[in-house]
């Protein structure tokens, strides 16, 4: 099911390559984004952290998009307590398109790298891994102060030699999640998020700058 849901997606994006259409002139695909995360692992402890985006548009059409997010967690190992951190990474290539006058269609594929360097080898929490990344959604206004967006996705991660695939956290990757943002001016804006993803139900607040 997962394998399927990648090719589609991967097959649409090829399919709209080549439709030219202007995005909501509403919806903005330039900015800078700080935030805080926090997961609720269900075989893991609970992860906090931040994570920071940033998103330009290469046209009317296409943008990319870079973004790193950290959490920390406590990890029980041979009865002792120690704290860890880990990092991932992501660059992708998306493009928009309209599917009304104030809500646009959205896809990405992009590259990820995990950065668990510094995590214990043995415990669940795993070590460096790498892959991609595909995400599809809807972008839009509620109103002049209010954007929503809902949106579902797939990771496909290379776990390293060290992890215990069965004992991950989530061996399903695939995620969904949605955000409500107050626009507080213009340029500044407030984000709220609930996901559900490999790390754990996840919440996040951010602060946006559009450019």
């Amino acid at each position: 099911m997962n394998k399927l849901l990648t090719t589609t997606a991967m097959a649409l994006g090829l399919v709209l390559a080549g439709v030219s259409a202007k995005a909501s002139d509403k919806i903005n695909y330039e900015f800078i984004e700080m935030g805080f995360l926090h997961s609720e692992g269900e075989l893991t402890s609970d992860k906090s952290g931040y994570q920071f985006n940033i998103s330009q548009a290469f046209n009317e059409t296409w943008y990319t998009r870079a973004a790193v997010r950290s959490q920390s967690a406590d990890v029980y190992v041979t009865g002792l307590t120690t704290s860890v951190t880990s990092k991932d990474y992501t660059i992708a290539v998306g493009f928009h398109l309209p599917s009304s006058r104030t809500d646009d269609f959205y896809t990405e594929i992009g590259y990820l790298k995990f950065d668990g360097s510094d995590i214990v080898s043995a415990s669940t929490y795993g070590n460096d891994e790498e892959g991609f990344m595909v995400e599809t959604g809807f972008r839009g206004r509620l109103s002049p102060d209010w954007e929503y967006k809902i949106y579902a996705g797939y990771k496909d991660y290379d776990y390293s030699k060290y992890v215990d695939e069965d004992l991950h956290e989530d061996s399903n990757s695939t995620f969904y999640g949605i955000e409500s943002r107050y626009y507080l001016s213009k340029q500044w804006s407030l984000g709220v998020t609930l996901s559900e993803e490999i790390t754990g139900l996840t919440s996040g607040l951010n602060f946006r700058y559009n450019l």
